[in-house]
């Protein structure tokens, strides 16, 4: 059986300013596939309430795309293996310049970068970039997505297609949407080696199955191992995403 993708995703600077190592450290050991690291806003239309009071905290704390970059190049040495992915919105990287913040992720240790407000029509500039720079753009799509706009961006994606299992913002459910199959064999009629992951709302082994049955490739697990971050510390959430991998 093919092995199924683990991705945690969690908020930089929470619940500390200088946790941001540490947690990345426990998600590479734990044998995380890839790693999302949430870059805080102040305008996080994608990111429901407990990831918005993250970014919140995050930012009082002083947490800046500066310090990530020091954070995560302070063990570059210790995680070699690791594939992070920076998830941060465009203005951000916008204002400190594009260029400039690809290559510092890319020297600090970064290998991809997810921007959940940039639609497909406006990727060239960062897509040439990223290829300059050996970065993997990664593509969000939405379960309302058309035809023809899915195998577009099937056409381009590489590494994994992240499919968003419904239509808002993160968040954990008890139910995953179960009209994804045709999406994802859709992407696999474009692409077969495109690996289709599911985020939004996966949140227990039960909701990842479901999202596994659909067809998916792997998970993301973002609000519900925040959560428990925030209540119990890095030790229970990574305890959660041991069970969910164990299982999967």
């Amino acid at each position: 059986m093919q092995k199924k993708l683990l991705i945690p995703f969690f908020s930089a600077g929470f619940p500390e300013l200088n946790s941001t190592a540490q947690i990345i450290l426990e998600l590479h050991k734990l044998g995380s596939d890839y790693i999302e690291i949430g870059l805080p806003h102040s305008d996080a239309l994608a990111d429901g309430p407990i990831i918005q009071s993250a970014s919140a905290v995050a930012l009082e704390n002083g947490l800046n795309i500066d310090i990530l970059f020091e954070q995560v190049s302070s063990i570059r040495e210790q995680i070699q293996t690791a594939k992070l992915i920076l998830f941060t919105y465009y203005n951000p990287l916008l204002v400190y310049g594009l260029a400039k913040a690809l290559q510092k992720w890319k020297q600090a240790g970064g290998m991809g970068l997810l921007v959940p407000d940039l639609p497909i029509e406006e990727t060239k500039e960062i897509l040439e970039i990223c290829k300059k720079e050996n970065i993997k753009l990664i593509f969000l799509i939405a379960p309302t997505s058309t035809p023809e706009r899915i195998k577009r961006i099937a056409e381009i994606s590489e590494e994994f297609l992240y499919l968003v299992s419904v239509t808002g913002v993160t968040g954990a459910r008890s139910l995953v949407n179960e009209s994804l199959k045709p999406i994802i064999e859709q992407i696999k009629q474009v692409k077969p080696s495109l690996k289709v992951v599911i985020g939004f709302g996966i949140s227990n082994v039960e909701t990842a199955k479901q999202a596994l049955n659909q067809g998916a490739d792997g998970v993301v697990i973002g609000s519900a191992f925040m959560k428990i971050l925030q209540e119990n510390g890095s030790k229970a959430a990574c305890n959660l995403l041991n069970e969910i991998k164990e299982q999967i």
